[in-house]
């Protein structure tokens, strides 16, 4: 807690600073990402940030009397031409990588397509390794299923949750049979898989489903879509790499009312995939949910332009539960007390209110929220 509060002069030199640049998108800056002591910069333009980087570096740790480890300091150029990197590699004395680094245990690649390989791969064949060692000590299967809870489900788990790569289910039905294999001993079954992944509350022992732990990792960052803007720095990201559709509302709406998906995040593309496996399995949500957003739906073709309903939607109308109060339509003084309202304003509200009265709408903007949905 005492170097983080000593570092964050240094994190707010380095967002402040005009000199050294991150990547602008969405209209902001994304430039470092820090966790104790380990820093991660997202440099543009490295010709002119860098040098402003090492004076800023060299500033701070005459001040603080921390010195910056150079041969730890690693570096991934991407897209940048090779004289341009051979000139940083001598002006800064970092380790220049151009397919990986490595980032708080996570192998970043300068190709996403290998960020599977890199780690999923590699993660796997050590686990079931490490498996094989402890095979031959003579452990009861009930000791070796509490080993898998406290050993590899947290190594795999941590993967689940700060890589937000689509992981093929065969890898993980591979990792999950030599689980199975190694809590039996290399013998025949003799409980069902399905009783053992069941929680001990109804009989089950709780053994962990790696398949259902990933697709729990990706909908926890689903829910975290829900957060205010700022809360997270990488829900922020992705929200922006989703643009012009909004995460939070889009994945609501049934894939008929969806509009066409523009964006090419991969992460964000991948949740939305799992959302909808999952959904679908077991019915997190109502087809027809109340938390479905009228803008930005094919249902409502007057919203697809959201534009002139924006007064509306910073009053807090933005989904189907919104439009009703107590069960009866929302009235526009309801609305005019919430904040100030024009002429214009009131001819959307007629709009909105005309499609909120039909009767899909209407039963599913006053049905009770499913315990996901009330999340």
């Amino acid at each position: 807690m005492l170097f983080a509060l000593a570092l964050e002069p240094l994190l707010d030199k380095l967002r402040s600073s005009t000199s050294i640049t991150g990547l602008q998108i969405g209209g902001e800056e994304f430039l470092v990402s820090a966790y104790a002591d380990d820093l991660l910069l997202t440099i543009t333009d490295p010709a002119h940030s860098v040098p402003h980087l090492l004076s800023l570096l060299r500033d701070f740790s005459d001040i603080s009397g921390f010195k910056i480890n150079i041969d730890k300091s690693r570096a991934m150029p991407i897209g940048i031409p090779k004289p341009e990197v051979d000139r940083l590699r001598i002006l800064t004395g970092f380790h220049f990588s151009t397919s990986s680094l490595t980032y708080l245990g996570v192998k970043l690649t300068s190709d996403p397509k290998a960020m599977i390989r890199a780690n999923y791969d590699v993660l796997i064949q050590r686990l079931i390794a490490d498996m094989d060692t402890w095979d031959a000590f003579n452990v009861s299967w009930v000791g070796r299923i509490a080993s898998v809870k406290m050993n590899l489900l947290p190594r795999i788990l941590y993967l689940f949750q700060t890589l937000p790569v689509p992981v093929p289910p065969a890898s993980l039905a591979h990792l999950q049979s030599h689980v199975d294999r190694f809590i039996w001993h290399n013998k025949r079954h003799r409980v069902a898989r399905r009783v053992l992944h069941r929680p001990r509350v109804v009989g089950g022992l709780g053994v962990p489903s790696l398949l259902q732990y990933y697709h729990a990792a990706q909908l926890a960052q689903f829910v975290t879509f829900h957060a205010p803007p700022g809360t997270h720095r990488w829900a922020d990201l992705e929200s922006h790499l989703f643009a012009p559709d909004l995460p939070q509302f889009y994945f609501w709406l049934p894939k008929t009312y969806r509009p066409i998906l523009r964006s090419t995040c991969t992460a964000t593309i991948n949740s939305l995939h799992i959302w909808d496996t999952v959904n679908r399995r077991f019915t997190l949500a109502k087809e027809h949910s109340a938390m479905m957003p009228f803008l930005r739906n094919r249902q409502f073709p007057p919203g697809l332009c959201p534009r002139p309903f924006a007064t509306l939607e910073d009053l807090g109308l933005q989904r189907l539960h919104h439009l009703y109060s107590a069960g009866a339509p929302l009235q526009f003084e309801n609305i005019r007390q919430r904040g100030p309202v024009g002429p214009a304003d009131f001819f959307r509200y007629l709009q909105v209110m005309d499609y909120a009265r039909t009767p899909e709408v209407r039963t599913a903007a006053t049905s009770s929220l499913t315990a996901f949905e009330a999340r």
